[in-house]
């Protein structure tokens, strides 16, 4: 299960967060599909925490992101001289 607050999600005893509420937040989409498949519970419960949204946000997506943007691009200054050439012209 995916807790909240140490409970169980539950739409009935309106324990979580829903589709309106995280629309709500203008936390992008795509932020909230790789955080709960990030913590997702397959073998154990997971909890859910705003502070977990963010620092996983933070170290996970960010981080990673941005240590594979940078080493593509220094990748491409070392082997194409920092010029990426129309697919048509490989």
């Amino acid at each position: 299960y995916l807790n909240y607050d140490g409970e169980k999600f539950s739409k009935r005893l309106g324990i979580g967060v829903f589709g309106d509420q995280a629309q709500n937040t203008e936390i992008p989409s795509d932020i909230w599909r790789f955080y709960l498949l990030y913590v997702r519970p397959e073998t154990q419960d997971s909890g859910f925490s705003w502070d977990d949204l963010m620092s996983k946000n933070n170290s996970e997506l960010l981080e990673n992101l941005g240590n594979f943007i940078n080493r593509a691009i220094t990748f491409c200054e070392k082997n194409f001289a920092g010029k990426i050439s129309d697919v048509s012209q490989l």
